[in-house]
């Protein structure tokens, strides 16, 4: 439904969460699942307050990941937005046609390849400071006014555009890059 549910009890889930539709809230010492975390539907929001959250295999379908700080496994996104912090060396994947906006201070270190559709960052959004890849000729990674830090990059195929990307080492094969370098 397009409820919001409240999680504030220190949860031993370990099974797979499915959040579809409404909101799901967690505050205090509320714990999600340690395993897998699936977000799907658009206005599904999962809003972590000011907690840390661990998890399995992160997974954003459609939708909304506000506040706190999340650490998973691995990461795949496909469309909507992450305003709040994803955390540590698991590998992020965007891949489908969908656009996802990372507007939080990410604190990750792990590859990001950007597969499919549109990766935006905005505002104080960051990348990773691990390698980055973008791969596919309809795939974008859109920097709007920012300025990121990363660790290698590799512009298989695709477009680079607006902001300012400094990198350990840059890779570029085929492709536009329309930011600063």
């Amino acid at each position: 439904t397009g409820g919001v549910v409240t999680l504030s009890g220190v949860n031993t889930l370990t099974g797979a969460m499915d959040i579809l539709a409404g909101t799901l809230a967690v505050e205090g010492g509320g714990l999600l699942t340690s395993g897998s975390v699936t977000v799907n539907g658009a206005g599904t929001v999962l809003t972590l307050g000011n907690t840390a959250q661990s998890v399995g295999a992160f997974r954003l379908v459609d939708g909304v990941v506000e506040a706190g700080t999340l650490s998973a496994t691995s990461f795949g996104l496909e469309n909507g937005l992450v305003s709040g912090v994803l955390n540590g060396a698991a590998t992020v994947t965007k891949s489908t046609a969908g656009i996802v906006t990372l507007s939080g201070v990410n604190a990750l270190t792990g590859v990001l390849n950007v597969m499919g559709g549109s990766l935006a960052v905005v505002g104080v959004g960051t990348l990773t400071s691990g390698s980055v890849i973008v791969s596919g000729a309809a795939t974008t990674l859109a920097l709007g006014n920012t300025s990121q830090n990363v660790g290698a990059f590799r512009l298989v195929d695709g477009v680079v555009e607006a902001g300012t990307l400094t990198a350990a080492s840059f890779g570029l094969e085929s492709g536009l890059v329309s930011g600063e370098l």
